[in-house]
């Protein structure tokens, strides 16, 4: 059901998919089952936390799957075409954004790397602004965890994925 809802569609022959922060790979894996051409999952915060299973589950689902999904420990802040050798048609964005220090930043470089479109899933936050708005979440307000930054309003998203350098948001 939530990758309906997350807009993937139902095929990606042909296309190179980029999962950016996959954590275990699942829709890095699913874009594999749904025929992408060449799949790279990416990650680092998760892939390297020491009690994190992520990465160990990300391995043992490509080994039993068959499932061809090439990975790549590295952070957001790294990301440029030449670090993951080239642009990917499709990229996906799920559960990151709100974790960044820098979400304009981290946005460029998420549109440095895709080609033809990302599909980004984040918190949203002061939905009841009526102008751009960012949530600031300081310590670990949002969740009970430190590691959660901002949460935009539909129209700070909008504006941030704008001034990223996205010519069409939806």
């Amino acid at each position: 059901d939530k990758a309906r809802y997350l807009g993937l569609p139902d095929s990606f022959a042909g296309l190179s998919v980029l999962d950016i922060g996959t954590y275990d790979g699942w829709y890095a894996f699913e874009a594999a089952r749904r025929g992408a051409a060449d799949v790279l999952a990416t990650d680092e915060f998760v892939w390297e936390w020491p009690t994190a299973t992520a990465r160990s589950n990300f391995e043992f689902v490509r080994e039993h799957t068959g499932l061809k999904v090439r990975d790549q420990v590295i952070s957001v802040e790294n990301l440029t075409p030449e670090a993951i050798g080239g642009v990917f048609d499709v990229t996906f964005f799920f559960g990151v954004l709100y974790h960044a220090p820098d979400p304009l930043g981290y946005l460029k470089r998420v549109r440095s790397v895709t080609g033809k479109y990302t599909l980004i899933e984040t918190v949203v936050d002061m939905l009841h602004i009526d102008r751009p708005a960012l949530a600031y979440y300081p310590g670990a307000y949002l969740n009970g965890d430190g590691t959660n930054h901002f949460g935009p309003n539909m129209k700070a998203l909008v504006g941030l994925l704008d001034d990223a350098g996205f010519s069409r948001v939806d």
